[in-house]
């Protein structure tokens, strides 16, 4: 569990840095990879890391958080959001 919380850590650091989208708090939250979120929401991998950087997931459409949501199990909205601490 520690290593878990480390790489969440590690994710939120970069999402405060201006580094990476919420998308990847979410990611190591749930334990996966870019590999296996793009099997589970049906993207090419380098799809999935390109949603990774701030500037292209402010600028997804709205079916595509959709599916992430989905898969996370929250809304696009929390999908959108990560916690301060």
């Amino acid at each position: 569990w520690e290593v878990i919380g480390q790489e969440v850590a590690k994710a939120l650091e970069g999402i405060r840095a201006g580094k990476l989208s919420p998308l990847a708090f979410h990611m190591a939250k749930s334990q996966m990879n870019t590999g296996l979120l793009a099997q589970y929401v049906g993207f090419s991998r380098w799809r999935v890391k390109r949603h990774l950087k701030p500037a292209v997931f402010k600028r997804l459409n709205q079916t595509v958080p959709e599916r992430y949501s989905d898969d996370f199990e929250i809304t696009v909205k929390q999908l959108q959001q990560y916690p301060e601490k």
